[in-house]
């Protein structure tokens, strides 16, 4: 069990406290856990962080841009 005061993620079970992109968001609750954007920013409130937006789609059969998408629109 995670100390509320240190875990990365307090509103959402995470036990191994997974940071992928080491910008102190918990995976289980950061908006774009594959790009460090500590401040969440979302600004058109969809969810997806937006610096994942930024990154937009490449044909490479992954959901780039964390919309639950797979290279749409190629």
């Amino acid at each position: 069990m995670v100390a509320d005061a240190t875990d990365n993620c307090p509103d959402a079970a995470n036990q191994n406290q997974a940071d992928g992109d080491s910008d102190g968001r918990g995976n289980a609750c950061d908006n774009c856990p594959t790009v460090a954007n500590s401040n969440q920013a979302d600004s058109n409130n969809n969810g997806v962080g937006d610096a994942c937006e930024q990154q937009g789609e490449t044909c490479n059969g992954r959901d780039d841009d964390g919309d639950n998408q797979i290279d749409e629109g190629l």
